[in-house]
């Protein structure tokens, strides 16, 4: 999905604003797209859009909720988690 965009954080943001402006079809498609891609880069981009939308949540009334994210994307995340390997200096992905 990133071949095109090099900067990460650029896709971070792009998926962070697609949830707010559509937050069901975001749900379904791009975030269930980037985790059963195999890229890990790609399971790094939704995890920290994930984190993003959390963090912010609840701030501004005219957001959505993540609420329904959270239910969907949470089987994926801990299968993320599973799989990802303890020793975090070999995995770590500059962002």
């Amino acid at each position: 999905m990133n071949s095109e965009i090099s900067d990460p954080n650029i896709l971070v943001d792009g998926l962070v604003a697609l949830y707010r402006s559509s937050p069901i079809s975001a749900t379904s498609v791009p975030f269930g797209k980037l985790f059963a891609d195999s890229s890990e880069m790609n399971r790094t981009v939704a995890v920290k859009a994930c984190q993003v939308l959390q963090v912010e949540d609840g701030r501004l009334p005219w957001l959505p909720p993540v609420s329904d994210l959270r239910e969907r994307v949470a089987p994926a995340i801990r299968g993320v988690l599973k799989v990802c390997p303890l020793d975090s200096e070999s995995s770590q992905i500059d962002m």
